[in-house]
């Protein structure tokens, strides 16, 4: 089992790492939000899917082959080899020359000293997210002056001055933020809950889990979350709040730091390129550019293909070789009895 998911997390690592590059290099600068988010959370739903995804039927043929070929063989050598049997006995020095290696058979190769140290490595980071999302709970509550709920969201303000920040329908907001700025940094807040930015962090989650050792899924996290912001800066500028002064707010909570780090915030991406976002406006046909993930899937299902359907091929002809290896060699012998 470990070993199976060793190879899967190797496997999913590859998609992601093939998807994500060409994004960073052509659609990350671009003011498509939407198009953006969907763009990366498809390389993590692919990440996790095609790797699942094997089509023998592309050997189809060259496995046909190699099975008359087998057969053929088979048909000449197993009367020669009875016959053999019968007259007279291989030598065990023949049987050794002539039988194939055998695997190297241990239970602690690097294969599986890696597959362990993989699995291992997935339950310490599950622990630790799961801590952090209880972690998360816990500070939403502690220090909170009062709770409300307003339009299905649930705010929590508290005392202390930290950073605006939520999670699911759920709202934290200082006391002396919600007296000064509750209108801009609520409508900010909501546009991370309406679109459903908290589910897109579990997927993250999970796959960040898989693929623990891999430095793009966490460059990935980064742009997610950076588009998050772009998203939710989107929503509050289109409720009517004025760009120069939304602007002024941003760069004023900049410093802030949220102690609940999974949590949708004003300080996960920078406020230049957010403030560089409100103002930019892309061509409607750099749209395209998503396209290119379509030939990449292609790459990525050939490159898992080819080595489960070469697997069969590879065994047979090893197989084919063997015996004729030990025809050469009982006919060899036969033909020294014959002279004695």
């Amino acid at each position: 089992m470990m070993t199976a998911l060793f190879l899967y997390s190797i496997k999913s690592a590859f998609v992601l790492s093939l998807l994500y590059v060409p994004y960073t290099l052509m659609l990350c600068r671009e003011s498509f939000f939407r198009l953006n988010r969907f763009t990366l959370l498809t390389i993590l739903g692919l990440s996790l899917l095609l790797p699942l995804c094997n089509f023998p039927s592309l050997a189809e043929e060259e496995q046909l082959v190699t099975h008359a070929v087998h057969q053929q063989v088979e048909a000449v050598s197993k009367p020669a080899a009875e016959k053999m049997e019968v007259t007279t006995p291989v030598p065990m020095e023949i049987r050794e020359q002539v039988a194939p290696d055998a695997p190297y058979d241990s239970s602690w190769s690097w294969y599986t000293i890696l597959s362990v140290l993989c699995f291992v490595g997935m339950l310490l980071v599950l622990l630790f997210r799961l801590w952090q999302f209880i972690r998360m709970g816990f500070l939403m509550r502690r220090g909170c002056l009062w709770k409300d709920q307003v339009d299905g969201f649930i705010i929590y303000c508290h005392s202390d001055d930290i950073a605006p920040c939520s999670w699911m329908n759920r709202i934290v907001i200082s006391q002396r933020d919600y007296s000064e700025h509750r209108h801009e940094i609520l409508l900010h807040e909501k546009g991370h809950i309406l679109h459903h930015h908290s589910l897109d962090i579990l997927l993250l989650t999970f796959v960040q889990v898989v693929q623990w050792w891999n430095p793009f899924v966490y460059l990935l996290g980064t742009s997610l979350r950076d588009v998050h912001e772009y998203e939710a800066d989107h929503h509050v500028l289109q409720q009517g709040v004025r760009l120069s002064q939304y602007q002024n707010l941003l760069i004023r909570k900049a410093i802030d730091t949220s102690s609940i780090s999974l949590a949708n915030g004003f300080s996960h991406s920078l406020v230049r390129r957010r403030i560089a976002m409100m103002h930019k406006t892309s061509n409607p046909w750099m749209q395209m550019k998503v396209l290119y993930i379509l030939p990449l899937i292609i790459v990525a299902l050939s490159a898992f293909a080819t080595p489960a359907m070469k697997k069969p091929v590879e065994e047979s002809f090893s197989s084919l070789e063997y015996r004729f290896i030990n025809m050469e060699a009982i006919q060899s012998l036969h033909q020294n009895n014959k002279h004695l």
